[in-house]
């Protein structure tokens, strides 16, 4: 246990474990990323953050080791930048939550939870609808967090969870709540949002925003969906994120290229820091 309390403890914790280690961010990205590399000979740990996963990261750089690191992608993606090792893999959203944005993950869900009283079509159609109106409420929120990274400003304009500016509780936003949090922006930050905004240009708006943000919009749509079915949403976060994380990962569609190739790549690693391990027995 002791081990593990120190970033340097982090790099060296593989000697407590006979399987590879494979490390993301925080906990939330365990089970998802559990359910990406099922069947795999692997264990996958919270490393803490992302500095701890970078620092991992450089690690594995300096010296071949048995581990992969998973890290979000954040608003670094918009300019294109490249994983840092082949074991350190980069995701292309902003983190693991935007990868539910598209609309075959939540109507999986919904089917999954309600089975043969879901409506594929009305709930696809119903998701898409909700998804589309709450990116077009937030697409300046979404801009002044990108301008504030840009400026240094690490505050997120966005609350620590969706409800604060959904409208009480529906998957719509209070427009008067956003504009509050609109108004937190500084002087700084103000000065670049034209400069976000023209990196935001062609990316839709859920695969940027915080992750925690989105999930808790779809909880809410996904509700509503269901409440449609005569049915409520029962269970608390962490199983719906699990329910979420199968229905993502489990099996992408082929139309879903971008989740088929973050799995395809994780996998990758994952075997890799396997066959790297069984130079240490």
């Amino acid at each position: 246990m002791t081990l593990t309390r120190t970033p340097v403890g982090l790099v060296n914790s593989f000697l407590l474990y006979s399987t590879p280690l494979v490390w993301v961010e925080g906990p939330d990205d365990v089970v998802p990323v559990e359910t990406i590399v099922d069947g795999i000979p692997c264990t996958v740990k919270s490393a803490g953050g992302i500095p701890n996963c970078m620092y991992l990261i450089e690690a594995l750089k300096a010296a071949d080791l048995p581990y992969a690191v998973l890290v979000d992608g954040e608003f670094n993606v918009l300019r294109k930048t490249r994983s840092p090792h082949r074991r350190g893999v980069t995701l292309l959203r902003h983190s693991v939550e935007n990868y539910y944005a598209d609309i075959w993950v939540s109507t999986r869900v919904c089917r999954r939870i309600e089975g043969s009283k879901v409506d594929e079509q009305q709930a696809c159609s119903g998701v898409e609808a909700l998804l589309t109106a709450f990116e077009k409420a937030t697409q300046r929120l979404v801009t002044l967090d990108v301008a504030g990274w840009i400026a240094g400003d690490d505050r997120s304009f966005f609350p620590d969870r969706a409800e604060p500016i959904l409208a009480q509780g529906q998957p719509v936003c209070d427009t008067n709540r956003v504009a509050v949090h609109e108004g937190q922006a500084g002087t700084a930050t103000l000065a670049k949002e034209s400069v976000a905004a023209n990196l935001l240009l062609g990316q839709r708006i859920a695969h940027s925003m915080r992750g925690h943000v989105l999930f808790g919009f779809l909880r809410a749509a996904v509700s509503q969906v269901l409440d449609t079915c005569g049915s409520k949403l029962s269970c608390n976060n962490a199983a719906l994120r699990a329910i979420f994380a199968e229905a993502c990962w489990r099996t992408p569609p082929p139309s879903a290229k971008e989740h088929r190739s973050i799995k395809s790549r994780l996998r990758r690693a994952a075997r890799e820091a396997g066959k790297v391990r069984q130079k240490f027995a």
